[in-house]
């Protein structure tokens, strides 16, 4: 059997037994909430699609609820300044967090009924006014987010592709502007309420970052238009904003040069799976074409 198939059906038992492990499932819990009963809880269930973390869907007492449990530790995570944010008042489009544990990252938020933004049709209008709201909404950030710092920090692992080790090690992340960002503001983390809010999941990579880089993530990660886009920041910043269309291309190169080199570290550390393999794919041939078109 070759070794990706091995891999395979290895990550596929990892996924069976953590859905099954009941009673882990239950000691996170209580971990969070002990004065909680385990007889009050139920109808746990293993919400697929995070690469990062395992997610549950629970009950306790007919209230739902989502457990969150981080499979390891990452770069660019920092759960203290995640829990100050799920604190700090006046926060905007996020989740109503029950509990969360600082020093883990396993924290419990209440269910949210309604689509991922993934799977809606999107009116491309409605892009910059959210994103402008989100940043509005958040006070200011004691980091920075340097994508490309941390793109240089996960291509040291394993055998990246040569040219985009060049490509990280000689650019240096400058933004002409920054504020407070998500940074990994993708339709798979919105969540178009029932009251057609959108809400916005997974804030550990927070950070003051170039505002423009929410955008373009969103922009990407919905597979919108390319022709669009300049159009889009355009907007975003004002029409009197200088070298908008410089910062959009820094932004695109700085996105996929971070979603190659996350997922090539993933890889190496053992999450192979194919959604991951082909995300390197897609973010190579995106870098390629950037690179066809852009001075870096």
């Amino acid at each position: 059997m070759p070794a990706s198939d091995v891999r395979g059906i290895r990550r596929e038992n990892e996924y069976a037994e953590a859905v099954h492990d009941l009673a882990a499932l239950t000691r996170n819990v209580l971990a969070l909430r002990p004065a909680w009963r385990a007889a009050d809880l139920a109808d746990f269930e293993f919400l697929p699609g995070g690469y990062s973390n395992q997610n549950y869907q629970f009950r306790h007492r007919g209230q739902r609820y989502v457990l969150r449990v981080p499979q390891q530790a990452r770069p660019y995570i920092d759960r203290k300044l995640e829990h100050a944010f799920y604190q700090s008042p006046g926060r905007v489009f996020v989740p109503d967090v029950e509990a969360f544990d600082p020093l883990t990252g396993v924290m419990i938020s209440r269910w949210l009924s309604g689509p991922l933004l993934a799977d809606v049709d999107v009116d491309p209008d409605a892009l910059v006014p959210y994103v402008k709201a989100l940043h509005a909404g958040l006070a200011t950030c004691p980091r920075m987010y340097d994508p490309v710092a941390l793109a240089r920090q996960q291509l040291a692992l394993g055998n990246p592709q040569l040219s985009i080790v060049e490509f990280a090690a000689n650019w240096v992340w400058n933004p002409r502007q920054t504020t407070p960002c998500h940074n990994d503001l993708n339709p798979w983390n919105i969540i178009v309420s029932d009251t057609g809010r959108w809400v916005t999941l997974d804030w550990e990579w927070l950070g003051e970052n170039d505002p423009v880089f929410d955008l373009v993530s969103l922009h990407q990660g919905l597979s919108l238009d390319n022709a669009i886009l300049d159009e889009l920041a355009t907007e975003f910043l004002g029409s009197r904003a200088k070298n908008t269309r410089q910062r959009v291309g820094d932004c695109l190169s700085a996105f996929w040069l971070r979603e190659y080199s996350w997922a090539h570290a993933e890889l190496v550390q053992g999450n192979d799976r194919d959604e991951i393999r082909e995300q390197i794919r897609v973010s190579s041939e995106k870098l390629r074409g950037i690179w066809g078109r852009s001075d870096h």
